[in-house]
């Protein structure tokens, strides 16, 4: 069915207060929850909650089995979370920030966690002048080719259904 102005969606979710959300399906019935009358309960969904999150961030480095990128990211996450900010907005750099841990890492032969943290806590600018940099950059590129092609020599793909060219 098309999703125009007149086509109600199935479900919208509005949050009232911090302890109070409105299910509304898109036939017009409704369902209030609200947390306060959940404390047996509560503790078990805060948690579920950070599992969810935390978990989710990781998702987009599993199919090329990238532990670095994903270790960068969630790390990232829980340090914006520990800093109050659920809907945290990215680094400079955007989704760049593990492959600068790693480009660091190996230009400086450190250890991993280390430039992680120095990368944290860096400014938005000292981030942004780093990953100006063309040594950085230079890094990063390699990094980023030796991971595609590491998941393309672990994966299922196959060159078959491409055409060939006679030359």
């Amino acid at each position: 069915m098309a999703n125009d102005n007149r086509t109600p969606r199935f479900l919208t979710v509005t949050e009232v207060d911090e302890n109070t959300l409105v299910f509304t399906f898109g036939n017009g019935r409704s369902l209030t929850f609200d947390a306060t009358k959940t404390e047996a309960t509560a503790h078990k969904a805060k948690m579920h909650g950070y599992k969810q999150k935390l978990s989710d961030v990781t998702a987009r480095f599993s199919r090329e089995k990238d532990y670095t990128g994903a270790y960068a990211e969630m790390a990232d996450v829980i340090e914006t979370l520990y800093n109050k900010d659920w809907n945290r907005g990215r680094a400079a750099g955007g989704g760049k920030l593990e492959l600068l841990i790693a480009a660091i890492a190996r230009i400086r032969n450190a250890p991993l966690d280390k430039v992680t943290v120095a990368v944290q806590h860096a400014t938005e600018e000292t981030r942004a002048a780093w990953l100006a940099n063309k040594a950085i950059g230079a890094a990063m590129a390699e990094i980023r080719a030796e991971r595609l092609k590491s998941a393309a020599d672990e994966g299922e793909d196959t060159l078959d259904d491409l055409p060939t060219f006679d030359n």
